[in-house]
């Protein structure tokens, strides 16, 4: 049993979970007046194409300290024994990214919990409430809209601020929570569940492993295994598709 949710969002230096870093974070413990946020050197160059949405520029963080300083206070800041971790799409990608960057920071077994509550979040230690997938099972927009049909509320987060992000996301989770009647545990299962009609999380697998994108829209994924396997493995080893996909794929063609 969780007591409290530990709310977050990231910056970063691009859109790829598995090779991009962190430049700003804020975890925030939710209800409280508990925040833990920082902006981080990256250890590398951040592209012109990330600081046009985020605003954060090299000069910026170039004086930060990198995120393995901060890795063992983090861990320590989300007790996962009591506390749930949450987010807005933080499964398909702010939680493998920070996964990764708990790896890279030497924090392997931390790492591999979050792994494990991305992949199989019913064996899992951790729980992950996406306020993201709970508002798409219901209406499939983003934070603006969930802003706007939650809180009737205008919110227009032009300059991608992590804080202001995470403090957003808060509200819109209370107001859910309120709304749907929600416990901790029932957040987390809808957050983890596909949606209706799909084996993965990002609807990219319908139901009876049938790809529901690309050029084999519509055809079951066993079949172009076995017709086209350089496809299957640009997916697995070189496209940026969700993890969760890639791991329903690789189980489809066993």
């Amino acid at each position: 049993m969780k007591n409290n949710i530990i709310t977050f969002d990231l910056e970063t230096t691009g859109t790829d979970p598995q090779k991009d870093r962190i430049v700003q974070f804020s975890f925030s413990l939710m209800g409280w007046e508990n925040i833990f946020s920082g902006f981080v050197n990256p250890e590398t160059e951040i592209p012109d194409e990330a600081t046009a949405v985020h605003g954060i520029t090299n000069e910026r963080v170039a004086e930060e300290l990198p995120f393995s300083v901060y890795a063992q206070d983090l861990i320590n800041f989300l007790d996962i024994e009591n506390n749930a971790i949450a987010g807005f799409n933080i499964l398909n990608f702010d939680l493998p990214l920070l996964a990764h960057e708990f790896k890279r920071a030497g924090q392997q077994e931390f790492a591999d919990k979050i792994f494990k509550a991305i992949d199989n979040p019913e064996s899992s230690e951790i729980l992950i409430i996406d306020a993201m997938q709970i508002f798409n099972k219901k209406f499939r927009r983003t934070l603006i809209g969930a802003a706007d049909y939650y809180l009737h509320e205008d919110f227009n987060n032009d300059a991608h601020d992590a804080k202001a992000d995470v403090e957003m996301t808060e509200r819109v989770l209370s107001a859910q929570f309120t709304k749907y009647n929600l416990s901790i545990e029932t957040a987390a299962a809808l957050s983890t569940e596909p949606p209706n009609g799909f084996m993965d999380r990002a609807s990219r697998i319908k139901t009876g492993g049938i790809f529901n994108f690309g050029k084999y829209k519509d055809i079951m994924v066993q079949e172009i295994n076995q017709k086209d396997r350089r496809y299957i493995t640009w997916i697995l080893e070189k496209s940026e598709m969700p993890q969760n996909t890639k791991n329903i794929i690789r189980r489809l063609i066993k």
